[in-house]
């Protein structure tokens, strides 16, 4: 598993429990994903401090967005000093994951991975605490990119700016993060460089300002031809 600076992650690909790969049958597929994913954390980009918004939303979707963030995968997004960034990422023969979670508070890894004598398991995780759950008063953005068995039905290029009035809690891939509180809000992105999903955490007593703030990041979100 790699990863950067600090952040978090709302939808998580998560194998059926007790799913295993054996080291031994890992062959072209995995060797190609881990080469993604290998420049994918090896070649995040920290964007200098400019007033222009590059998902094209203007200077009112950018203002305070003082920081940005460009993935080797192809999206880029902006972010105001204060989050904290996290980042991981993990491959297997049929599946692959990279996430990278912006966050109001430092939070663990987003993919956990557990090994055994025979092969290994993979996660992912909704951003936490170092100690404890989500704060209440917490925000998070993540955006996730993976590859597995899970169905996901083709889209048409989504039309950007993404707003967060279109965010709708679970859906199809609703089995990620089962159980935990509180539920991300989730946005399936789709161009012609892949297809991404982008979730929003809000704590319960989030205020105002922060629901702007998250909304402005996510306006903020253009997809390019990624480097890898």
């Amino acid at each position: 598993m790699k990863s950067a600076h600090a952040l978090g992650s709302p939808f998580a690909l998560r194998p059926p429990a007790g799913a295993r790969e054996g080291r031994g049958r890992r062959g072209l597929v995995g060797l190609a994903l881990i080469v993604v994913l290998a420049a994918g954390a090896a070649g995040l980009t920290l964007l200098p401090r400019s007033p222009s918004n590059p998902g094209g939303g203007g200077q009112a979707v950018s203002s305070g967005l003082a920081h940005g963030y460009r993935s080797p995968l192809g999206w880029s997004i902006r972010y105001p000093s204060g989050m904290h960034v996290e980042h991981a990422s993990a491959n297997g023969m049929s599946y692959a994951v990279d996430e990278v979670t912006f966050s109001s508070f430092r939070s663990r890894h987003g993919v956990l991975r557990r090994e055994f004598p025979s092969g290994e398991t993979t996660r992912t995780v909704p951003p936490r605490a170092r100690v404890g759950g989500f704060p209440a008063r917490g925000i998070a953005v993540r955006i996730l990119w993976l590859v597995a068995g899970l169905y996901v039905p083709a889209g048409r290029t989504t039309q950007l700016p993404l707003k967060l009035s279109s965010f709708r809690t679970g859906g199809s891939e609703g089995g990620m993060y089962p159980g935990t509180r509180p539920r991300p809000l989730q946005h399936l992105l789709y161009s012609r460089q892949g297809r991404y999903f982008v979730q929003v955490w809000i704590g319960p007593k989030a205020s105002a300002r922060q629901r702007s703030l998250l909304g402005r990041m996510i306006a903020s979100i253009p997809v390019q031809r990624p480097r890898s």
